[in-house]
């Protein structure tokens, strides 16, 4: 498959190719809107360094590192119905190398043709070995020149898809740590709890949610906070090479889509440099002249640190 095109690649979704502006809540050709990985960390119990700060791959337990884990990806195609859509999943050992296209960094792991929906593959990225027959794993920690590991190997996986001249590349990061310290727990998958129309609870039903008029139409999620979890990353070594522990709580983000009309926000939610904290209140806006119509909406979940899931909701919208 050739690699022309407009390209937009994200760390977990890109737009295809269009020839009107687009508004990124508003889904009308292929995309790939989320990649989850579960579990989203493998943390091993033994965490070796090396001199001069970072760690080392922990040979006493390669087995949590060669693990199987599952990728899962949201595929959209409003316009499709139903075609075929070609995908390769790549493995490299460059984080910004976003379509691996360094052929002695890269491994096809996967291709083959789908269609709209979830795309789901289970494989072992722990296991795969360049061309040149060094590990992956030991590649991305030799490539990490900054912090040697400290932060985790984080694997980079492309996910390409195409069709009909549509293409996407579609990046996420499968992270493997080591335990620093005793109370250091590997991530969890985020997952919303519930989501609010106008101050009312959503309801699982489609046919029980009813729109009508101009609205507005606010929406926003349940209560995050007792969800976003407090976690532990070990900072860089201090000048002895010591290494000490920094505690932080997530942040979730939360990612707008419909296939009708449009979100005010396309992102709401985390916290900036400053610490400020984005509320999560958002609008879905009807287009000009509005129709009557079923929607669908979609609500991508991002906690910060690699965990990612998504969630689907719908409604009946009368003018």
């Amino acid at each position: 498959m050739g690699r022309a095109c407009v390209m937009a690649v994200a760390m977990v979704a890109a737009a295809g190719c269009v020839d009107i502006p687009d508004d990124p809540t508003t889904i009308h050709d292929l995309r790939v809107l989320g990649i989850a990985m579960d579990p989203p960390e493998l943390m091993a119990p033994v965490c070796p360094t090396v001199s001069g700060g970072g760690i080392a791959i922990p040979q006493e337990d390669l087995a949590t590192y060669t693990a199987s884990v599952t990728l899962t990806a949201l595929l959209v195609d409003p316009a499709g119905g139903g075609r075929p859509i070609s995908y390769e999943l790549f493995a490299c050992s460059s984080l910004g190398d976003r379509t691996c296209e360094k052929e002695s960094e890269t491994v096809l792991v996967t291709s083959g043709q789908t269609t709209a929906g979830l795309f789901t593959y289970t494989f072992r990225p722990g296991t795969i070995l360049l061309p040149n027959g060094t590990p992956l794993l030991a590649q991305v920690l030799e490539n990490d020149t900054v912090y040697h590991g400290l932060g985790g190997i984080r694997v980079p996986l492309v996910l390409h898809v195409g069709a009909q001249g549509e293409e996407i590349f579609a990046q996420k990061i499968m992270l493997y740590s080591c335990q620093f310290f005793a109370d250091q727990k590997a991530n969890l998958t985020p997952v919303l709890p519930g989501l609010q129309m106008n101050g009312a609870e959503w309801p699982a039903d489609p046919e029980a949610l009813g729109l009508s008029g101009r609205g507005p139409f606010r929406t926003l999620p349940d209560d995050l906070t007792p969800l976003e979890e407090t976690y532990v990353v070990p900072s860089i070594p201090d000048q002895e090479g010591a290494i000490s522990r920094i505690d932080l709580v997530e942040s979730w983000k939360l990612s707008w889509y419909t296939d009708y009309g449009t979100f005010s926000s396309s992102t709401t939610g985390g916290t900036d440099v400053a610490g400020r904290e984005s509320r999560h209140n958002n609008e879905w806006r009807l287009p000009a002249t509005p129709e009557e119509r079923d929607v669908t909406y979609w609500v991508v979940v991002r906690d910060g640190r690699g965990g990612l899931s998504w969630s689907t909701w719908r409604a009946h919208y009368t003018p």
